[in-house]
């Protein structure tokens, strides 16, 4: 007759492979991939079944484990188009999950004397307790909560449409050796539990194991997290510098356009008496789109007002624009022109959606002795979602979308300011405030 442990690892392979279920089903898909999961399936499924149980001690039982958890790895690998170490850190997270479980249930039927000496008997060779209705409930409940809680938590926040770039393989080294060392340790004390029963021995043991699984999953999740901030930050460099050309680039566009203007209006004028006035005043009206440059007294807010207005005018877009005798120079030529930059792009974004009549865009621009205030509003449709006070984008790729407003915080609090998003009613309101630089009294 075959033993506890025997028939105990195709249970244990059943709660990894759905626990690794729900950290990589997001992750990019290999071509062919239903043929390439049913054979996975079928591989892991078969190598727990008949995989040998020669002795029944914690090192014989760790390596069982632990071969059958690798064979798992290969299947990720073999099933998706991701890096290694991502598949490794997919893995990892994913037995985690599954040893927090069985730990959990462990401690409760443990610490309730639900079946006699504990749970030791799945790995032992000849089963040692007897499971009933009371087990089956707590079973199903350790393991739902524990992997729902952990999704919640964990899973929610790799995206399908973001790399996962996990990085960083001495931190994932380091959660590796910690459930290593915890595996082992917890099948030495199971199977010396076994020859020598202590409940409170066997309740410590749970307790740091569950200890020992959370510390594993914020190792990784912290991991994870700094990576994605960096890649954040590094997709904002990015933006910034080719703003900085852009802003170069626009520039000397706008002066030659408005050169050329002048001169057009000078050639055009020659022509009075030679042309019906409808004609004339076609051409003049024609010239003077371009000719309009905005004038404020800040050389890097005209070219990026110019720049947007004539994209708002191409629209059908009214882009009103209300700028007092603030000072701006204390803020650099490219900060400035990626802050207001972006907040005119997200603002037409959002009202191209409208319908034409609400195509509005108003912008002011005022300060006093201590704060430079920003205001901008403008109609928005459908549902806007603020995470941390900012607007996320609506493209699904957000991988190369939703760095406009993460840019325009940056800037903002370089200089000690404050940024504010809210909606109300059909409106957006962006508003912003940032302290002035002291006067210094000596000039």
């Amino acid at each position: 007759m075959a033993s506890s442990l025997y028939w105990y690892k195709l249970v244990f392979m059943a709660e990894l492979l759905l626990s690794e279920g729900l950290f990589v089903y997001k992750l990019k898909r290999r071509s062919y991939f239903p043929l390439r999961l049913a054979a996975s399936l079928l591989l892991s499924l078969s190598a727990a079944l008949f995989c040998p149980v020669l002795f029944y001690n914690a090192w014989y039982a760790s390596l069982m484990f632990t071969a059958l958890f690798l064979i798992t790895v290969f299947c990720i690998k073999f099933c998706f188009n991701e890096s290694w170490i991502n598949v490794i850190f997919c893995s990892i997270l994913s037995y985690t999950v599954r040893h927090l479980a069985f730990v959990l249930y462990n401690l409760i039927v443990t610490a309730f004397d639900l079946v006699e000496a504990g749970a030791l008997g799945t790995y032992l060779e000849h089963a040692e307790t007897d499971y009933n209705p009371f087990t089956a409930i707590v079973y199903g409940a350790s393991y739902y909560v524990t992997y729902w809680l952990s999704y919640l938590f964990c899973g929610t926040k790799i995206s399908r449409y973001e790399e996962l770039n996990v990085g960083n393989r001495a931190l994932l080294s380091l959660a590796a050796v910690i459930l290593l060392v915890e595996v082992l340790f917890n099948a030495v004390v199971v199977y010396h539990s076994a020859a020598s029963y202590d409940k409170t021995y066997l309740i410590m043991n749970y307790l740091g194991s569950f200890v020992s699984c959370v510390l594993i999953l914020i190792i990784q999740f912290n991991l994870f997290d700094k990576n994605k901030l960096k890649r954040e930050m590094d997709a904002v460099q990015l933006l910034r510098h080719q703003e900085k050309e852009q802003y170069a680039f626009s520039k000397e566009n706008i002066e030659i356009i408005n050169v050329k203007c002048h001169d057009l209006k000078h050639k055009i004028a020659a022509f009075r008496g030679r042309l019906e006035e409808s004609e004339i005043r076609d051409m003049e009206n024609a010239v003077m789109i371009y000719d309009s440059i905005v004038k404020t007294g800040n050389e890097v807010l005209d070219v990026i007002l110019t720049e947007k207005s004539l994209q708002c005018g191409k629209n059908g877009i009214q882009l009103t624009c209300t700028v007092d005798d603030s000072d701006l120079r204390f803020i650099s030529i490219s900060d400035l022109y990626s802050l207001f930059g972006n907040i005119i792009d997200n603002a037409v974004e959002a009202v191209l959606k409208a319908e034409a009549c609400k195509r509005i865009i108003c912008l002011n621009i005022k300060s006093n002795q201590k704060l430079l205030s920003v205001h901008s509003e403008n109609y928005y449709t459908g549902n806007i979602v603020f995470v941390n006070g900012l607007p996320q984008t609506t493209k699904k790729d957000t991988h190369f979308h939703g760095f406009g407003m993460k840019s325009v915080k940056m800037i903002v609090e370089k200089y000690g300011g404050n940024v504010l998003a809210r909606t109300e009613g059909e409106l957006f309101k962006l508003d912003i405030l940032i302290p002035l630089p002291k006067a210094d009294p000596t000039t």
